[in-house]
């Protein structure tokens, strides 16, 4: 029989998920928070989620206009990005990876 007191046991061992989105700013618009600029489509915006860059499709600045929160940022792109706005940006375990491929 499986008790109540193991239960705690496994959940402390339990897999953390992230969600992976990619920045694709497929709209006319450099909002952050226009989840048609993420593929899949929606807004990247919680404790476990992952935003990648990966190429600049269109416009290289970002906008944040609402407080973002998210567990890391991957930044892999020969192009150079600017992230802005009046709200805030949160990284939780602070891990920001950053690959410079400049094309010569």
């Amino acid at each position: 029989m499986f008790s109540k007191y193991l239960l705690p046991f496994f959940l402390l061992f339990a897999p953390i998920y992230l969600h992976s989105s990619t920045w694709n700013n497929s709209t006319t618009t450099d909002s952050w928070n226009d989840s048609a600029n993420w593929d899949p489509v929606g807004v990247v915006n919680s404790s476990n989620s992952v935003a990648d860059f990966i190429l600049t499709l269109g416009l290289p600045d970002v906008d944040i206009n609402a407080p973002i929160e998210l567990s890391k940022i991957n930044f892999n792109s020969p192009d150079d990005y600017s992230i802005n706005g009046p709200a805030s940006l949160t990284v939780n375990n602070g891990q920001i990876n950053v690959v410079i491929a400049k094309l010569i």
